[in-house]
């Protein structure tokens, strides 16, 4: 322990105990997941032993970080950094700091952006609310662009959830798999586009730099449009929603007015 600065290594510790539980529960999970995998058996006539089973790698990786984490969590239980453990402010931070409440906000912006708006938007329109999201937040000296994009992005979040309501068979909060239902992506399109038109209003109406405006602009609306054209038209790369919006017009301009 360092004696010149006991607090500090106290919560290194602190911090020591954490992760090891955390990792510790990690590999129990993946423990448990890697026990699908088939051990031994015959497959297309051959018989496979439990040595070169897939689930033997995985095993392996899990037993030493596993032996790690349980030395990592003994030497922090022995330098107290057990302590404070169910502490709510030892695992958010103290939401007084806005160091503290910027990373919840990145990560926040960055789950929806995943969990929610890439598997039920248009992914040019996701992209453009994640960016959004952050240029007003971080980029904008404004306290009023701050909170309104907070409150667009919790409108938007509500009406998503209440067009999977109304238009799921079977309702979901969140989701990995972007949906094919094409009527629910064209009405959560609408409200995306609504609720980025609001936000750049209200951007074009604030005391901001013209200069500021324009970096805005081009890195929420012109590089992800350059980005999603490229990949989707000229590498060939399917976006996570083929029936949104904004891909479908680019298609239609692409091949039907264009011809190419």
């Amino acid at each position: 322990m360092n004696r010149n600065n006991p607090e500090g290594a106290t919560r290194l510790r602190q911090t020591d105990f954490k992760v090891s539980v955390v990792l510790l529960a990690l590999c129990a999970y993946l423990a448990w997941e890697t026990l699908s995998f088939p051990m031994s058996g015959s497959f297309g006539g051959v018989d496979s032993r439990w040595y070169v089973s897939p689930a033997l790698f995985p095993f392996i990786l899990l037993l030493v970080l596993s032996i790690a984490s349980s030395i990592l969590l003994i030497n922090a239980i022995k330098s107290a950094g057990d302590s404070e453990f169910f502490k709510l402010s030892r695992w958010i931070g103290d939401h007084r700091k806005v160091i503290n409440r910027d990373r919840w906000y990145v990560i926040a912006a960055l789950s929806l952006y995943i969990y929610l708006y890439i598997p039920s938007l248009d992914f040019y329109l996701a992209t453009v609310m994640f960016l959004l999201s952050l240029c007003l937040r971080f980029y904008v000296d404004n306290n009023k662009l701050k909170n309104v994009i907070i409150q667009t992005n919790l409108a938007l979040s509500i009406f998503i959830l209440a067009m999977r309501w109304m238009f799921v068979p079977q309702f979901y909060w969140l989701a990995m798999e972007a949906t094919v239902d094409e009527p629910l992506i064209l009405a959560c399109d609408a409200g995306a586009i609504i609720t980025i038109v609001v936000c750049l209003l209200l951007l074009w109406l604030s005391p901001v730099s013209q200069q500021k405006r324009h970096h805005i602009l081009i890195t929420a609306l012109a590089v992800p449009l350059l980005l999603v054209f490229s990949f989707n038209f000229l590498l060939q790369v399917p976006m996570p929603v083929e029936y949104g919006s904004v891909i479908k017009l680019m298609e239609y301009i692409w091949y039907e007015i264009l011809a190419l």
